[in-house]
């Protein structure tokens, strides 16, 4: 899937039949990615919407609207400057080159007529808006680029703007007996403007005379055609559509799928995350609880040795057999640390027996309260695994975020779900 010269030239076409005398009433900047410019144009309300996200670059009328920082970024400020009041004069795109020019007629405060161009590059991740005047001089671009930084132009106030041309052949320039190709996976690797998805939804022509006539066709009929990976555009002559329309409604789809899955997949993460310290929590729980088993046997060695105590010898013994009376009288050996006396031993064996005794409630205590949160963080996997929209998975993070389970995990993490909750 690629917004490719072919879409780009019938959105540039599209544009000219509505936007041609609007006026511009404000803009607008959801994210640093994005631009939205409010129309009037015969008292009809416009929306040019305007991305240049590596994943989702595109421009396009649109009827969708999205919430907008409280403060503007600087490239808002600048077009809002420059361009409010505007009016635009013409769109243009050179053959199927990617790049859009938009001009803009403006008014000094002296009342003088002026030019302004706003440029759209529509080039994967290297997509860009660029505002120049009347002599392309930049005035500020959403994204800065020196040659500095390996860029092949600087894209910066003040520098003069220079259109990205291709090499390549360019396809509006030819006549039908110019245009001479064997096969259609020539138009990629001769020709400026042709994606894959375009070339493969060409029938099998042989004829490149019906080739020529099918990408004119589809210049003038465009239709929009959704394929199992993406879309493209075809010629249809009795059902010319709007692409604005068309590519609002794939890419509003396409980025609520991006949206939901990421936000899913970033909540899944921090229940995840929890989830693995309960684990752990109870590997701890479970070692001390096997700590404890052997509570019972200190109790009996402190309680030998002190019915014993006369039988064992007060310095150098490390151990000591004597007869269980609880085991039919059986033998038993009781370690014994030499440091110190019998009877000393007795009580750090007494010790430890009510240490562990104490230790073995608080632990089955902490053990309930584990298990039954490993139950609840279970129940909420259940449920991520089948929420059907974002606003579903929002009432869980906020389920999450009260619990103190989450409590310093969702804080961290609450930039992203404004984020989402913003898209």
């Amino acid at each position: 899937m690629a917004f490719d010269g072919i879409v780009t030239k019938c959105i540039v076409n599209d544009l000219n039949n509505y936007l041609i005398n609007s006026k511009v009433n404000k803009f607008f900047e959801p994210t640093k990615n994005e631009i939205i410019i409010s129309l009037y144009n015969n008292n009809e309300k416009y929306s040019l919407y305007i991305n240049i996200s590596s994943d989702n670059y595109r421009m396009h009328l649109t009827t969708i609207s999205k919430p907008n920082p409280i403060n503007p970024y600087n490239f808002c400020m600048v077009l809002r400057k420059h361009l409010t009041n505007a009016k635009i004069i013409s769109i243009l795109s050179y053959d199927l080159e990617r790049t859009v020019e938009i001009s803009f007629e403006t008014f000094s405060n002296t009342n003088e007529v002026s030019i302004k161009k706003l440029y759209v590059e529509l080039m994967g991740k290297h997509s860009n808006i660029i505002l120049t005047d009347e002599k392309n001089i930049i005035i500020d671009s959403m994204r800065h680029l020196y040659t500095d930084n390996n860029s092949n132009r600087n894209i910066a106030p003040g520098y003069l703007y220079i259109m990205v041309t291709s090499t390549k052949k360019h396809f509006l320039e030819l006549s039908k007996k110019d245009f001479t190709i064997s096969d259609p996976n020539m138009l990629i690797s001769n020709f400026v403007g042709f994606s894959k998805s375009f070339v493969n939804n060409i029938p099998n022509f042989n004829d490149c005379n019906r080739i020529y006539d099918y990408i004119h066709d589809t210049l003038k009929y465009p239709s929009f055609v959704l394929l199992e990976k993406g879309y493209t555009l075809a010629p249809n002559i009795k059902q010319k559509s709007s692409i604005s329309n068309k590519l609002d409604d794939y890419y509003s789809s396409k980025e609520n799928m991006e949206q939901f899955s990421t936000y899913r997949h970033n909540v899944s993460k921090l229940v995840l995350s929890a989830l693995q310290k309960i684990h752990k929590k109870l590997e701890n729980i479970n070692t001390k609880l096997e700590e404890c088993k052997d509570m019972n046997k200190y109790k009996l060695y402190g309680e030998l040795i002190t019915a014993n105590l006369y039988k064992i010898p007060n310095k150098n013994t490390d151990s000591f057999t004597v007869s269980n009376y609880y085991d039919n009288n059986n033998l038993i050996t009781i370690p014994l640390d030499i440091r110190y006396s019998p009877s000393y031993n007795a009580k750090i064996y007494f010790k430890k027996y009510n240490k562990l005794k104490n230790a073995l409630e608080i632990v089955n205590s902490q053990k309930d309260e584990a298990l039954k949160e490993l139950n609840y963080l279970d129940s909420i996997i259940y449920e991520l695994e089948n929420v059907q929209t974002v606003s579903d998975i929002d009432d869980i993070y906020t389920e999450i975020s009260e619990n103190l389970l989450f409590k310093h995990t969702t804080h961290k993490n609450s930039k992203f779900r404004f984020e989402f909750l913003c898209s």
